[in-house]
């Protein structure tokens, strides 16, 4: 049969059939025809991976060697504006925590203790103080918990006990230095001397000193957690010592 192409068909005629008993693969008759699909699907690819980021951790306030539990570490405090006291690093070459004071005319006086070297850094904790109501402190120790003590308090760090594992704590006076130890049998913790000798337990200003930590390996919390107690029951005996002088003074020129 000859091959009559329609008009305007323009593919040629289709090669010949293959001879009886031949087998061969099946071509296409038009090998310049190829199919499309328009709708052919691609493949799903997943997008390529983030690497996970960590949630962003502040550094430590005091990055303590690990070294011997005995290990005893000196951190200067000293006045660097008024109203301000500011703990530096064993070196000096930097500050750790600043302490800011309340005004004397303030009526809910309250002290705050923050990072780094002025009031502008991350509240680390801080202490509420009562004039009348009660003579205890009311401090808190941000994402820690709250403190309501005077001298004694138990520890939410984990500080004290034998072996550090938590307890009670005190802050006492022993020759004329400040001293925090443990209650279950933990010994000395930490420990602040005054500058020039004077006596933790008379003072009425706001003197600078030594803190020297007595235990090593302290975790931030737990350092956090005695700066601020330490802040806190300083303040309270200043106030203390302060109101004393002056009903004393009162007194006298009663009695004159």
């Amino acid at each position: 049969m000859a091959w009559n192409p329609a008009p305007g068909f323009a593919f040629p005629p289709p090669p010949p059939p293959p001879p009886a008993g031949h087998t061969a693969p099946y071509q296409h008759p038009y090998p310049h025809h190829q199919p499309h699909h328009p709708y052919q699907q691609q493949p799903y690819q997943l997008p390529p991976q983030q690497p996970y980021q960590q949630p962003y951790q502040p550094p430590p306030i005091h990055p303590q060697p690990a070294t011997s539990p005995y290990t005893q570490i000196s951190y200067p405090y000293i006045p660097t504006a008024k109203r301000q006291m500011t703990l530096l690093s064993p070196d000096r070459s930097h500050p750790l925590l600043t302490v800011i004071y309340p005004s004397s005319w303030s009526t809910t006086p309250q002290l705050t203790v923050h990072r780094g070297g002025g009031p502008d850094g991350p509240e680390i904790g801080g202490a509420l103080f009562h004039s009348f109501t009660t003579g205890k402190v009311d401090a808190y120790l941000s994402g820690v918990g709250d403190y309501r003590f005077r001298k004694k308090f138990v520890s939410l760090t984990g500080l004290g006990g034998a072996g550090g594992q938590g307890g009670r704590m005190e802050w006492g006076v022993e020759n004329k230095t400040l001293v925090l130890s443990s209650g279950d049998g933990g010994g000395y913790v930490a420990r602040f001397v005054l500058r020039d000798g004077a006596d933790a337990g008379k003072a009425t200003s706001r003197v600078e000193g030594t803190l020297v930590v007595m235990r090593g390996g302290l975790t931030d919390a737990q350092f956090g957690e005695v700066v601020v107690t330490m802040v806190a029951e300083m303040e309270r005996k200043r106030r203390d010592n302060e109101d004393f002088k002056i009903a004393g003074a009162v007194i006298d020129v009663g009695t004159a």
